[in-house]
């Protein structure tokens, strides 16, 4: 019986790990669009060229985390369609894990309207998955 709680508890807190606060937004893009918002962002923020590391949608909102090889890799917020309006917030820099809460806060104090599940979504992604 206790074999069997332990192995419970442990499985439970790693089905708790794997799930992330990001899990079920939209971070797909296709080749296509991406190869036309890259050189867009990379104009935005006066880099020669971006590759697009990752993003995070939910609605009308993305998070693009890009890399210029310029400077650090940024993460860009948009309230609408990247393609058609510049970001309006930019972070990049290092989170420690115990600051999850923290950059969370940022988003949303520095971006306007952003959705919660976004903002937790870029907190858990600086602090928890991020290499």
């Amino acid at each position: 019986m206790y074999k069997h709680l332990v192995l419970a508890i442990l499985l439970s807190s790693r089905l708790a790990h794997a799930a992330s606060s990001c899990d079920g937004l939209d971070g797909k893009l296709s080749t296509e669009f991406t190869s036309h918002l890259a050189p867009v962002i990379a104009n935005q923020i006066q880099a020669e060229r971006v590759e697009i590391l990752k993003t995070f949608r939910l609605d009308d909102w993305s998070i693009l985390y890009v890399d210029s090889h310029e400077a650090d890799e940024a993460f860009l917020f948009y309230a609408s369609d990247p393609l058609a309006h510049k970001y309006i917030a930019l972070w990049s820099g290092a989170a420690k894990r115990n600051e999850e809460r923290d950059m969370r806060e940022w988003a949303l104090v520095n971006v306007p309207g952003i959705p919660v599940k976004l903002a937790g979504c870029f907190a858990w992604y600086v602090t928890q998955a991020r290499n």
